[in-house]
């Protein structure tokens, strides 16, 4: 996402230790191991990833908060996880079918929505916390996480396998991009297992799966995920999130304001220029093609021009964004405030209520 606790965050450790002082002044004791916490002011938690399908929301994050919205944000309740680790990702096939990740590589499974889950992965001893999870259907799917830690399951996520990911150079390593990526950086040998930081995983409009992972590496597979492709090196710094755009258009996000524009899957990048040095930890897409990006300390950007350029909107509270999710009139800002429903105007005017 030292243990990288949060998908959205790789520095976010010392952010999360001065959290935990806070939260636990203002919540109350957390019950036994294997029992649900809920929270009195859930919605106010620190969340870490959410998706929105069919007409619901589903937001998940610290203390196995997992919470569900049918009016795109208006109103939340909140759903006994039956866990208290930290929910770090969320993936849903449907409306119906979803999975959840998170420490321990604890993988919980709904049927219903999001109204009840159960326990499909646990393995507290491998001390190596899963950060995001994506199905290419409601039977095959990867959960990935901390050094390398690479599942797969073909049952719909009954059983998980361990693999693990070993990269292979893209066929044509020739040129060097204006973002300074040269093919003669590609340090990985053959059969090397790769056991950096495995960060966000995501299908592009073409079927191509991205992985933005730890130490600059970014990977792509075209065969559902049994080969994948290391890309040119861009940058040394992690990358957090991958945004896929049109076609092979797409977006990387990384530490210190480090963003990164691709039109061909990642064959070559160049750099955006941003106005912020913070970790930038997620984007989307508005239906007027307006790109937002959230990171830390309320970053907040926005680009009107397809991702050429990009304005600063900082929100007025300072806390991090970890997930932007675009409602019919409204956004949803989850992260260290908790969700917040907020139009693009309230946004761009530092997303006071």
């Amino acid at each position: 996402m030292g243990v990288h606790l949060f998908k959205f965050l790789a520095t976010v450790v010392a952010f999360l230790a001065a959290m935990q002082a806070s939260l636990a002044a203002e919540y109350p004791p957390i019950p036994e191991p294997g029992q649900a916490f809920i929270a009195p002011n859930a919605t106010e938690a620190v969340l870490l990833d959410g998706v929105y399908v069919d007409g619901r929301l589903v937001v998940v994050g610290q203390h196995g908060i997992v919470l569900i919205s049918d009016d795109e944000g208006r109103s939340w309740t909140q759903k006994q996880s039956g866990t208290r680790a930290a929910l770090t990702g969320v993936y849903f096939h449907d409306r119906s079918t979803g999975w959840v990740v998170g420490h321990d590589a604890i993988i919980l499974r709904t049927r219903d929505g999001g109204e009840s889950w159960e326990q499909v992965n646990f393995d507290p001893d491998d001390q190596r916390p899963l950060f995001d999870v994506w199905f290419d259907d409601a039977t095959s799917g990867f959960a990935i996480g901390a050094y390398g830690l690479l599942l797969a399951t073909t049952d719909g996520g009954s059983n998980w396998e361990s693999r693990e990911l070993i990269p292979q150079p893209w066929p044509d390593l020739a040129s060097v991009d204006s973002a300074g990526s040269d093919a003669d950086e590609f340090d990985f040998e053959d059969d090397q297992f790769y056991d950096f930081h495995l960060n966000n995983i995501v299908e592009s409009p073409t079927g191509d799966l991205y992985i933005a992972a730890e130490a600059g590496n970014f990977f792509r597979s075209g065969d559902g995920g049994s080969t994948w492709y290391s890309m040119p090196t861009i940058y040394e710094g992690s990358f957090f999130s991958v945004l896929p755009l049109q076609a092979e258009n797409l977006v990387l996000m990384g530490l210190r304001g480090n963003m990164f524009a691709s039109t061909n899957g990642g064959e070559a990048f160049r750099r955006i220029d941003t106005p912020v040095t913070v970790l930038l930890n997620d984007g989307a897409v508005l239906a007027d093609g307006t790109i937002l990006i959230g990171g830390m300390a309320g970053a907040l950007l926005e680009s009107n021009d397809a991702g050429s350029t990009f304005q600063l909107r900082q929100q007025t509270d300072r806390k991090a964004i970890s997930v932007l999710l675009p409602v019919s009139d409204a956004i949803i800002v989850v992260g260290e405030a908790g969700v917040k429903r907020r139009t693009l105007e309230q946004l761009q005017q530092g997303g006071a209520s």
